[in-house]
């Protein structure tokens, strides 16, 4: 099956192809900013000798020249248009973000491997607009969703999905195949996650499979935290996986995004393509959120939340427990935005606990120059200091850390890492937990001492299926937020028959899938 190749990228390409002065590697640098083009280059040598291990760009011309590349443009049909810059943008924002994420965690030494491998979900994205004419009329709604959501609406409106065309029609090197092996095994059809094996240790094969995986999923969600900033979660799940992953303090984040948004403005103008870009991530400014509020219908929790409110005008700590996709963040996020908030003009710095151990302590803390070879660093309680932190999955945090938390909130001070001056803390703690934390943490255990030392006052989010009465009004929200074509009376109707009878096992992230999947199922009709 032909890949289409976007029609800025093959322009400014053949002018180059023609001028004999122009080196390869810069031909070859241009390529990647085409994920068809790139494919179609590496995949037709592969297809060609079943010896052939072609893994970049710059190896495809050095064996096939300029001309090679010249006579696969020629004998292309296949373009893409502006209309089409969404999907363009995302792919460079990918390939870019992996390669900043690379430059401080050391995955790969060859660049162009890093930026392709970021690019494949957007390849599989490629080949259902040539296999599903209809396609082009949901791909815009699909890129604001993580992979799973996407197989899972894909499936049941084409029956196939961007995973299995990538697998299906891909024939490049093993380096890629391994991947796409690893994404069709960890997603399946029906958009379910299934559990990752246990990582492989890192002299091993499989080891670099698995970590430009994450770099794939990574990047995808710092693209979605760029050009859709209203998807919140796309955010927060770049902040996470950045840190779990590849030991990025959650402290660089926004400033790797911000570079990321800098190199696809400078790519933009390599193809004179700058206003399609710019008008792509025109929201891109907004990726601190400013205001958010968590409503409800329900009395109980309104009761609830009422006590919770009043406790953050008096400035006491605060525990939120509910199932995953409850609303938790959002919970923390609109107390602390709350106007009556004392502390609500002072810093607001989440950090999540569920990760890997080598990075929290220096992450929370701080560090001092050369304490253990490290930089200086200034740690989550310094940025929050004065304000607001929300620890997220706390429970999940190394009892060390809890016990250390218990030490500075009681002193009243903090230390950096390897520093011998204290600091003063002023801060007040919103704690989150999957789990029913009052009623789950053992007497003895740090983390009973911890909540009996912040003295939280607890709330508990329930999930959906126990608050029917906020679907409708939490599915109207989510439908205006993002644009959702779901206004036609006959289709409300239909809602909210569905709102009544669906579990919701992942709450929120399930209600939005199923709205995301209705609006482009009524897309495809209308």
């Amino acid at each position: 099956m032909q890949i289409p190749f976007f029609e800025h990228t093959v322009k400014s390409l053949r002018g180059l192809i023609s001028d004999e002065r122009v080196p390869l590697s810069s031909i070859a640098g241009m390529i990647r900013h085409d994920p068809g083009l790139y494919l179609s280059m590496i995949n037709g040598l592969c297809l060609a000798s079943n010896k052939c291990e072609v893994k970049t760009a710059l190896q495809a011309i050095s064996l096939v020249g300029a001309q090679g590349v010249e006579r696969n443009i020629i004998q292309h049909d296949m373009l893409l248009d502006r209309e089409y810059m969404p999907l363009w943008c995302y792919s460079v924002l990918a390939g870019e973000i992996a390669v900043l994420i690379n430059n401080k965690a050391n995955i790969e030494e060859e660049e162009e491997i890093v930026y392709f491998s970021a690019s494949l979900p957007i390849i599989g994205m490629l080949f259902m607009l040539i296999e599903k004419a209809q396609y082009k009329r949901v791909y815009e709604f699909l890129l604001m969703l993580p992979v799973e959501d996407r197989v899972f609406i894909e499936q049941r409106l084409f029956k196939t999905t961007n995973i299995e065309l990538l697998a299906k029609n891909f024939s490049a090197a093993a380096v890629y195949k391994d991947i796409i092996s690893l994404i069709t095994a960890v997603i399946a059809d029906d958009g379910s996650r299934r559990p990752l094996i246990d990582q492989p240790a890192k002299l091993s094969l499989a080891y670099e499979t698995f970590q430009l995986f994450y770099l794939m999923e990574t990047a995808g969600a710092g693209a979605r935290a760029i050009l859709f900033p209203s998807v919140v979660e796309a955010q927060e799940k770049f902040r996470e996986l950045c840190k779990r992953y590849f030991t990025i303090a959650e402290s660089e984040v926004e400033e790797l995004l911000a570079e990321a948004l800098e190199r696809l403005n400078a790519v933009s103008k390599l193809y004179n393509v700058e206003d399609a870009a710019i008008y792509c991530t025109s929201s891109a400014e907004e990726i601190k959120q400013t205001a958010m509020q968590f409503l409800t219908r329900t009395p109980e929790l309104s009761t609830e939340l009422e006590r919770i409110s009043a406790a953050v005008r008096e400035e006491k700590n605060i525990l939120i427990c509910g199932e995953r996709g409850t609303g938790k963040r959002l919970l923390a996020a609109a107390l602390y935005y709350q106007a009556d908030n004392p502390r609500r003009l002072k810093p607001y710095v989440t950090f999540h606990c569920d990760t890997s151990e080598d990075l929290l302590e220096r992450d929370l803390f701080g560090s001092r120059s050369g304490y253990h070879n490290l930089q200086k660093h200034k740690g989550a309680l310094e940025f929050a200091n004065g304000g607001t932190i929300l620890l997220k999955d706390v429970d999940r945090m190394p009892e060390y850390l809890q016990e250390r938390i218990i030490e500075i909130y009681s002193s009243g001070k903090f230390f950096k890492s390897g520093d011998k001056h204290p600091q003063d803390l002023d801060i007040r703690f919103i704690l989150t937990s999957k789990n029913n934390l009052p009623e789950a943490a053992n007497e003895e255990s740090s983390l009973a001492k911890l909540l009996a030392c912040l003295s939280p006052e607890a709330i508990k989010i329930p999930a959906l299926r126990e608050r029917r009465q906020d679907i409708e009004f939490i599915a109207d929200s989510i439908i205006s937020k993002y644009g959702l074509n779901l206004k036609d009376d006959v289709l409300v109707l239909g809602l909210k028959e569905l709102y009544e009878k669906e579990e919701f096992p992942g709450n929120l992230k399930d209600l939005k899938k199923l709205l995301f999947y209705i609006a482009a199922k009524h897309s495809l009709k209308s």
